[in-house]
């Protein structure tokens, strides 16, 4: 929306020249108590920081992918597979971003007007498709990360079972034992 040239100001300490006010006028601002419009900021502040993490992520995963393919050859299945793996990750952390932005969206712009406000449309709407998808995808994501520390945990076990008695194994395979031993 353009201001015209007899634009009036809202507030008295306005400018005529200014198209903006001075101060933001307080009935612009919600009939929430504090704490609710405190949790509500951190909410849409917590939903931004996530694009930051999916920032490096993104980075992150094209590094990976480019370090991968570089000396791919036909044979080499453990690049493959490793390939694979990463962009499993990378998929489901997208849909994870995508329905994060709808909640968000959803939320504050879309049925901003709900009684008790976005925080009261998050814990009513909960099962609606866009934050059961990203529910289902943050767990899948879990699994696979866990499963990617208990392969090296393994491995870290195999190489120091390798090593045995050597000095050089030192208190980090002695801890590591500790941690994967599995009883029996």
């Amino acid at each position: 929306m353009l201001l015209s040239a007899t634009h009036t100001p809202l507030n008295p300490g306005d400018s005529p020249q200014s198209p903006l006010p001075a101060m933001s006028n307080t009935s612009w601002t919600p009939n929430e108590t504090p704490d609710v419009i405190f949790t509500e900021k951190t909410w849409l502040q917590g939903a931004i920081l996530t694009g930051v993490g999916y920032g490096i992520v993104f980075t992150l995963y094209c590094m990976t992918a480019h370090a991968l393919l570089v000396g791919l050859r036909r044979s080499d299945y453990k690049n493959i597979g490793w390939l694979v793996y990463i962009t499993i990750i990378f998929f489901l952390g997208s849909i994870f971003m995508g329905a994060c932005a709808q909640m968000t969206q959803l939320s504050f712009v879309q049925y901003r007007n709900i009684p008790g406000g976005p925080s009261e449309y998050e814990n009513v709407e909960f099962s609606i498709p866009a934050d059961e998808a990203g529910n289902v995808v943050f767990v899948l994501t879990n699994w696979f990360a866990d499963g990617l520390m208990v392969r090296v945990f393994h491995r870290l076990a195999d190489i120091c079972e390798l090593r045995g008695r050597d000095h050089r194994s030192g208190a980090a395979c002695s801890s590591t034992r500790g941690a994967v031993s599995l009883p029996g």
